[in-house]
């Protein structure tokens, strides 16, 4: 990871005590984090098509990662995939409105299949939202990250977004569960008679990374909900990097996006005007 990887400077002042220090000290985090994640292309192999132990590898690098959090930013409510599926609870609570969205292994079933997109997901929220975020693919060790109104980077590079000096392939990404929303279906009616590629999601936090790095024109996501809990632990630190890039986030109505349930369509200037086109 290179020194500058993450460069950006956020207001801390509204933060809790303990997660504004750990941000002065957010390269130690990082690196620790990299490091862990390191781990799992060498993994790969002995886990390849075995769902029993792909889901050891992530649910042991979840629990390496929430000591992690706990030990560089103290006490803090973490939410995380695999402990929230098991037991539909939040990994760690603590008093506040601060707390962690945490995907150790966003993209299992591509890693389960021997390709490199899968990632490692930690985003930092306040209340609904994202404030900062880290999205790590260890095949070939690109760090992106974020902070709100702080600009979006991947590894120190500070990205153009998806409205840049080049023009995004017309590429989007599609989550699973779009195809049965009646709301999105004219949105993807309009992209396919425009020539748009779908293609599977296949690692949530990846594609707005894409997204932001202007090489994808969009994406279209199905945001689930869970005992009233927004299963957000693989977008939010993807979402926030696409935002901070400049990525327009609507609503199948073209109305702007908000921290809900629902479908979400994120992409650039074209692919907003695109999805607009009536039928």
């Amino acid at each position: 990871m290179r020194a500058d990887a993450v460069p950006w400077e956020m207001d801390t002042s509204s933060l809790e005590p303990g997660v504004a220090r750990g941000l002065l000290d957010r390269e130690r985090f990082v690196r620790a984090l990299v490091a862990l994640a390191d781990r799992l292309p060498g993994l790969q192999p002995w886990v390849q098509a075995d769902p029993a132990r792909v889901a050891a590898v992530e649910q042991e690098l979840e629990r390496e990662i929430v000591t992690l959090i706990l030990s560089h930013f103290g006490p803090v409510t973490v939410l995380a995939e695999e402990h929230f599926t098991a037991f539909g609870e939040y990994a760690h609570t603590a008093p506040g409105d601060f707390w962690f969205a945490l995907d150790p292994l966003d993209g299992s079933n591509s890693y389960a299949s021997g390709r490199g997109m899968y990632a490692v997901s930690v985003a930092g929220c306040v209340g609904d939202e994202p404030v900062f975020g880290f999205v790590y693919q260890p095949r070939g060790g690109l760090l992106y990250s974020a902070a709100r109104g702080a600009g979006a980077y991947a590894d120190g590079r500070r990205l153009a977004g998806p409205g840049g000096a080049a023009r995004a392939p017309r590429r989007v990404s599609v989550g699973n569960g779009v195809v049965v929303d009646p709301a999105a279906n004219p949105a993807v009616e309009n992209l396919l008679r425009r020539s748009y590629e779908l293609e599977h999601m296949a690692c949530t936090s990846l594609r707005f990374c894409q997204v932001a790095d202007g090489r994808r024109a969009g994406l279209v996501k199905q945001v689930a909900e869970s005992r009233g809990v927004l299963r957000v632990w693989g977008m939010a630190a993807g979402q926030l990097i696409a935002a901070e890039a400049g990525a327009h986030h609507v609503s199948p109505d073209r109305t702007p996006w908000q921290w809900t349930a629902g479908t979400l369509l994120v992409g650039d200037d074209q692919f907003l005007n695109d999805i607009k086109e009536q039928q």
